[in-house]
């Protein structure tokens, strides 16, 4: 091979030795990369040392968290399942209990209305306590989901309970047994109280 001249262009000789030449300097001396994978291999490869104290508290802390993780896991199927139980017991029976005595005031006060056609105020004297017992339902529904104030509830049986004492005695002037009514209105609310505690 003959030897490059400063400033000439390399010949296709000169080009081939000095492309052959970084090959095999490339191939003597590895990549940093290529060092620690090797550096890796040789650390697996063979026996290991004792643990230090730390890598043991790390491996005793992580035991741990996995042993936590599944008792977590199985917990929380457990209360899946309970509530699913507690789901079909409320669907088989009708429900939470403040919910259905909310619909039972309801129903009622709407059997009363129809009982009292020939009210002189006609059917529409009733609505003021139609809409209480709606919203005494909607509220008794929302706390037994967990998602409603309590005090919806205690509001709305309040209206229902002035209704039956005043307004109705007040405009109506007729005598309508509003005991059982009342008692549904109560118990929607204690059963409330219940599910709120």
């Amino acid at each position: 091979m003959t030897e490059p001249v400063a400033g000439a262009p390399l010949t296709e000789e000169q080009r081939a030795f000095l492309l052959a030449s970084q090959a095999q300097q490339a191939a003597a001396s590895p990549s940093p990369a290529a060092e620690a994978a090797g550096a890796q291999a040789v650390m697996e490869s063979g026996p290991r040392g004792p643990m230090l104290p730390a890598e043991e508290q790390m491996d005793s802390l992580m035991a741990q968290f996995r042993q936590q993780s599944e008792q977590l896991a199985a917990a929380m199927k457990r209360m899946d399942a309970m509530s699913r139980q507690i789901g079909e017991y409320q669907a088989a029976t009708g429900g939470p209990l403040t919910v259905r005595y909310a619909q039972g005031a309801a129903d009622k006060i709407d059997a009363m209305a129809a009982a009292h056609p020939n009210n002189p105020l006609g059917l529409a004297h009733f609505d003021q306590a139609r809409d209480a017992a709606a919203r005494l339902l909607e509220a008794a529904t929302s706390v037994s989901k967990g998602s409603g104030p309590l005090h919806l509830v205690k509001d709305a049986a309040a209206d229902v309970e002035r209704f039956a004492a005043r307004v109705h005695k007040a405009l109506g002037g007729m005598h309508v047994d509003w005991s059982a009514i009342l008692d549904d209105v109560d118990l929607a609310v204690s059963e409330a109280l219940k599910l709120a505690a």
